[in-house]
């Protein structure tokens, strides 16, 4: 009798102890005090984004360094005060490395029109931890002109993530940054602030740009590597907005690679030329009836 008393006590307790533990893979876990302290009480920072507390070792060739263990998000509002609660990612720290490290380095246009939509910025911090306890930290903000420089302190672009930071933050997930359509250039490769198209493209998706009758045409890695070519044969310069008023989107190149985000190339109407949001180029007759033939 005694055993099988002893055999119901020790079948209750493993079962109170499966209930504690599945609660504890079920419930989120807030971020350790330490977290909240380690964000600074308010955003010292002049402009939208552009600002971290301290630079990081190693974050001069991409925004994030190495491999980090975690990331905590600080949520300022618009006044600058820090939110009460910083949120620890719990998924997707990989994906937000890859697609972050991917981003370009250039900084905001002169000539971006940045108070087109009536929006107050609000700032955000991504706190970086690594294994050996050292802290690299990445600042944008939330915009609805998405006029916005996000920065490790070394490393600068104008490539806008402030809606993928505030999705982050409020469902701890990050979402990744690569465009459902074909069509949409995403938000820039690294390379692309150098070169028109950055070598390495394994496939092309030329699209017409019309809101009456759009057209869309994959090609594989021949195309790709030939239209590239004859595109990176054009001399370019920084794209400083000069295109005339009146003129349209005609054509999208979008050059697909084997890992991280496409890299796009818009060919606009009236002769304004080729861009990839960093750089411009002009198109000459042959190669725009040889883009255009692509879609027939």
């Amino acid at each position: 009798m005694r055993l099988r008393a002893m055999r119901k006590v020790i079948a209750a307790m493993a079962s109170a102890l499966g209930l504690l533990a599945a609660s504890a893979c079920t419930t989120p876990v807030p971020p350790p005090a330490s977290a909240l302290s380690e964000c600074p009480n308010r955003w010292a920072g002049k402009a939208a984004g552009d600002w971290v507390p301290s630079v990081g070792s190693g974050t001069r060739e991409h925004l994030v360094p190495g491999t980090p263990l975690e990331a905590d998000i600080c949520a300022y509002d618009a006044g600058g005060s820090r939110a009460a609660t910083p949120q620890r990612l719990t998924d997707g720290l990989t994906t937000m490395v890859t697609d972050l490290n991917y981003l370009p380095a250039a900084a905001l246009p002169s000539w971006r029109a940045c108070t087109l939509i009536g929006s107050i910025p609000r700032g955000y911090l991504i706190r970086l931890r690594y294994t050996n306890g050292s802290v690299s930290w990445i600042g944008t903000a939330y915009d609805d002109n998405q006029c916005v420089v996000t920065t490790n302190g070394a490393f600068r672009t104008m490539s806008y993530v402030g809606d993928a930071v505030r999705t982050a933050y409020n469902t701890r997930h990050w979402p990744s940054l690569s465009p459902a359509d074909q069509c949409e250039p995403g938000r820039g490769r690294i390379g692309q602030e150098g070169h028109m198209v950055p070598k390495g493209s394994i496939g092309l998706t030329v699209c017409k740009l019309s809101a009456t009758a759009p057209q869309e045409k994959t090609y594989g890695e021949d195309t790709a590597k030939d239209i590239s070519a004859k595109i990176a044969s054009r001399p370019t310069e920084k794209d400083e907005g000069t295109c005339p008023i009146g003129a349209a989107p005609a054509i999208r190149l979008v050059f697909r690679y084997p890992q991280g985000p496409p890299a796009g190339v818009t060919v606009w109407s009236k002769g304004c030329g080729m861009d990839n949001r960093f750089l411009r180029g002009e198109v000459p007759p042959t190669l725009m009836a040889e883009l255009s033939g692509l879609l027939d």
